[in-house]
């Protein structure tokens, strides 16, 4: 799989990280499952388990969903500042 993030950000981390797996992620505003995903890489070839959050759940334009093409969870909220991480983590085992 290619690297999906818009400006190659998942390629500097994996750099950074020494190509880490297994690893956690929170993404916020994760977007489109795929296309520009800062995490989907991670998600997909790395083994990394986490959860993206964004205001509202976009589908690729073909109409792939984040629950169709991710496994992981994505949380929609309107302000990602009221979420209480701490619980959110413990929720999902983070």
């Amino acid at each position: 799989m290619n690297f999906t993030s818009q400006i190659g950000q998942d390629k500097l981390v994996t750099e950074l990280l020494n190509n880490k797996r297994n690893g956690t992620f929170v993404e916020l505003g994760c977007n489109k499952p795929i296309h520009i995903s800062n995490s989907c890489y991670f998600e997909k070839e790395m083994g990394w388990c986490g959860i993206g959050v964004d205001i509202k759940e976009i589908n690729e334009d073909d109409g792939r969903t984040w629950k169709s093409e991710r496994p992981n969870t994505i949380l929609v909220i309107q302000d990602a500042l009221t979420i209480d991480y701490v619980d959110l983590f413990k929720k999902y085992q983070m």
